[in-house]
């Protein structure tokens, strides 16, 4: 991952007082042409609400395209 610059490994001293450092875990799921599929998560439980994230803003960037087309169809309908 360094290699690709997708992230940097920081030093615990670098990090300020009031801040933790949140640890991750790996994850790997084996696929059935042999591949894996490796996703890094962190460990949640040592996430603290209004510091690392917002509760009240929690909302999920996937989507699939039928979802998309029933609101598309229904923005239709409703505004005409």
């Amino acid at each position: 991952m360094l290699k690709m610059k997708v992230c940097k490994p920081i030093k615990s001293k670098l990090v300020p007082a009031n801040l933790q450092v949140i640890t991750f875990t790996w994850t790997l799921k084996n696929i059935a042409d042999g591949r894996f599929r490796v996703r890094l998560k962190p460990r949640g439980f040592e996430q603290l609400n209004g510091v690392h994230y917002d509760s009240t803003n929690i909302s999920s960037p996937d989507t699939n395209a039928s979802t998309i087309r029933i609101i598309m169809v229904l923005t239709i309908i409703l505004d005409g």
